[in-house]
């Protein structure tokens, strides 16, 4: 490649002459220029002399490196993961699966108090978002326990149980609440809400003769005592 301010021997006109050529046009500036071409031309005096025009090469790609890639997306992913959980959950998606989640508990807690032949309580505590199971034990106390389908947990921001509706201690909104599965095939009449912190509401209704447990839209109250469906 000729450089600027070099002197470049011509290989037209007459063999004597050099020409000092500058290749500093604007193309060659912007380094788009990669080769010199001689040509004939006259010039004002009428003798023939020799030029060179500046043919162009392809243009230099330029771009990211994998590393700076790779480095970019671990630098979105880690915003991504802390900045998640803080979106506000507009379709209820977190909402209604952890809907789903309590309502299989329920459910499950149902048939294993039968298998058991013992009472079971599911605790649901509203200021730390917790739950649990315990189960009465020979000296009549209740003690901590754990199932496959049935351990102890904490639900993801921001879904949270608001309040829970229940036969024996009317509406719980603080501390823990708790809802007993007897070995009989009875559950405590309960009635749980949950919100997401984004004006999303389900309530759960709980059937206690078939542990059957409907999930609405919205906030919505029922009966919850002893002698009703639910």
């Amino acid at each position: 490649m000729y450089k600027a301010g070099t002197f470049i021997k011509p290989t037209c006109g007459e063999p004597q002459a050099y020409v000092r050529e500058y290749l500093n046009s604007s193309a060659y500036s912007w380094g788009r220029a990669r080769h010199a071409v001689p040509f004939l031309r006259n010039d004002n005096s009428g003798n023939l002399i020799c030029r060179f025009r500046s043919t162009y090469g392809p243009k230099e790609q330029s771009g990211f490196t994998l590393i700076e890639l790779l480095v970019a997306l671990v630098l979105i992913g880690l915003l991504v993961g802390v900045m998640a959980p803080r979106f506000p959950d507009l379709l209820g998606v977190r909402l209604n699966a952890t809907g789903r989640f309590l309502a299989g508990t329920i459910t499950y807690l149902y048939e294993r108090a039968v298998i058991e032949r013992s009472v079971l309580r599911l605790n649901l505590d509203l200021e730390n978002h917790e739950y649990w199971v315990s189960m009465l034990g020979h000296e009549n106390q209740f003690e901590q326990v754990e199932f496959d389908s049935a351990k102890r947990g904490k639900f993801r921001d921001p879904v949270r149980v608001s309040r829970v509706d229940t036969a024996d201690r009317g509406e719980v909104e603080s501390g823990v609440a708790v809802i007993h599965f007897f070995p009989n095939g009875f559950i405590e009449p309960a009635t749980l809400h949950l919100s997401d912190g984004d004006r999303n509401n389900l309530t759960l209704q709980i059937n206690p003769l078939t542990g059957e447990v409907r999930i609405h839209e919205g906030f919505k109250e029922f009966e919850t005592r002893y002698g009703t469906l639910g």
